[in-house]
């Protein structure tokens, strides 16, 4: 997608977790340095994530946030070309933490945050595959392991998953349930 990720602190509390440039622009960085916010010139094309979702979360949040992000350029790209015809302050995206919109008269920025979010796991985790990965790896787990619990090796099976797609042990839950593996 000819994209470039960027690891910076966007805001103090973390309720950011990342941002794509539509436009370069300037954008505000929060510095951990001057405890202070700071602006700094971001090129069109650009992801900011923010690095404390490493340590707040898991690598799995990390890579659903840059997905995320690419979703909104590929999708929303156009979108925001308009918008600029009549709002030259229009420049990204910013994808806080709580996704949830509440009520039937979403705006349509709180769509295009709800399909980026329906879409980064789908993305992340193509149905074939992931039921191709899951079986197998279910599959050879009780052949090695026969006398364990199929509770045990249904949940050693969903961390390999997990791991197999770098994505948090409770995303690979909630796409394999979505997939009809209810028994995870």
């Amino acid at each position: 997608m000819g994209l470039t990720v960027k690891l910076k602190r966007i805001t103090e509390d973390c309720s950011i977790f990342g941002q794509i440039f539509f436009e370069d622009s300037t954008a505000e960085i929060y510095d951990e340095k001057l405890c202070q916010s700071v602006e700094e010139e971001v090129s069109a094309k650009t992801i900011l994530v923010d690095p404390e979702t490493y340590f707040l979360y898991n690598l799995g949040k990390v890579n659903n946030t840059i997905v995320h992000e690419c979703v909104h350029w590929d999708l929303y790209r156009k979108a925001f070309e308009l918008e600029r015809l009549y709002n030259n302050e229009a420049s990204r995206i910013k994808c806080q933490v709580a996704g949830d919109v509440e009520g039937n008269s979403w705006t349509d920025t709180e769509w295009m945050e709800w399909q980026a979010n329906q879409l980064a796991p789908r993305i992340l985790m193509p149905a074939k595959m992931t039921k191709k990965v899951f079986d197998n790896v279910l599959k050879n787990l009780y052949t090695a392991n026969p006398q364990c619990r199929y509770a045990e090796l249904v949940q050693e099976t969903v961390e390999r998953v997990a791991s197999y797609f770098q994505v948090s042990i409770f995303a690979a839950k909630l796409r394999l349930i979505e997939l009809g593996y209810e028994k995870v």
